[in-house]
């Protein structure tokens, strides 16, 4: 049976993952990861780590329907100026590589 256990660390989480009986061949396994959450791709990290370690499917790019993790503005965010201004480049860079078709389908709608 695969165990997954989380500890709260400092500046992070802590994740051992135990089997005890990989492979089904009677040996035990046990794998531990430190995440540092001093920046937001570790974050992700993380949480897809995590998903695939309990088995749950994201599916794929050419399935009907596919889960992803993307970091956005929340809801009730208010961006300031310069926040406007970055979102504003980021799509009109979009566009521009959308138009020119250099715009991949795992970079559409990351912003």
């Amino acid at each position: 049976m695969q165990a997954v256990k989380i500890t709260l660390a400092d500046n992070g989480v802590i994740k051992t993952v135990v089997d005890d009986n990989i492979n089904a061949g009677g040996e035990s396994y046990e794998s531990t990861i430190v995440y540092d959450f001093s920046d937001q791709i570790s974050k992700i990290k993380f949480i897809e780590d995590l998903c695939i370690d309990i088995g749950l499917s994201f599916g794929n790019s050419k399935s009907k329907n596919q889960i992803k993790i993307i970091e956005s503005w929340g809801v009730d965010y208010i961006p300031n100026d310069k926040d406007k201004n970055e979102k504003i480049e980021a799509i009109k860079s979009d566009l521009k590589k959308l138009s020119s078709g250099k715009l991949t389908v795992n970079e559409q709608l990351t912003n």
